[in-house]
């Protein structure tokens, strides 16, 4: 029998969540600059690392990424860490600053420019799966891991601000309460 005071279990989707980011992080390090030190050290990082080495074994073009993506990895944990000793404050989740879609369409805001670099992702996937199925259909799995990750990155802000605004709510009504305005609580 459950306890009265414990909540059930809500189905988590911290799972595929982290694995998508991790699948994503296998393109972003060529798309972004500026990881938070977790983006690329944490999970995302060991994940994206496990994901590419697999499948540079599916294909020669995909040994050829690995290392490519292997010098990009690098490369942005330099960065990452030059800019730590500089001083500058960078979330340790961080998943970097979207650079190369911002300068190809010229966008203006962060969010519209990670929006936009999934159907990028994905015709570039489609693009070079004449060259190499395996790298094709690898960037197009990056492009809806990508999207799944924004998708879950919105949503996850949208109930933070929903619950600071319920506890406005809730902090107001409490207040009228004890200044004895309200005898209803």
């Amino acid at each position: 029998m459950q306890n009265p005071q414990e909540q059930p279990k809500k189905p988590s989707l911290d799972v595929p969540y982290r694995a998508a980011q991790g699948y994503a992080t296998c393109v972003t390090v060529f798309l972004h600059e500026g990881f938070g030190k977790r983006a690329l050290l944490g999970w995302p990082g060991v994940i994206a690392f496990v994901i590419v080495w697999a499948m540079s074994f599916a294909d020669p073009v995909m040994g050829g990424f690995f290392w490519l993506w292997c010098l990009a990895f690098i490369g942005q944990c330099i960065d990452t860490q030059k800019r730590l000793t500089q001083g500058k404050a960078i979330s340790s989740r961080y998943q970097g600053f979207p650079k190369l879609a911002m300068k190809l369409f010229r966008c203006r805001k962060e969010n519209v420019a990670r929006t936009l670099e999934i159907p990028l992702v994905c015709g570039l996937g489609m693009a070079l799966a004449y060259l190499s199925e395996a790298l094709g259909v690898f960037l197009i799995g990056g492009g809806v891991a990508m999207g799944f990750v924004r998708m879950m990155d919105h949503q996850a802000a949208y109930q933070a601000v929903q619950r600071i605004a319920d506890a406005q709510v809730e902090a107001e009504v409490m207040n009228e309460y004890v200044r004895g305005e309200r005898d209803d609580f």
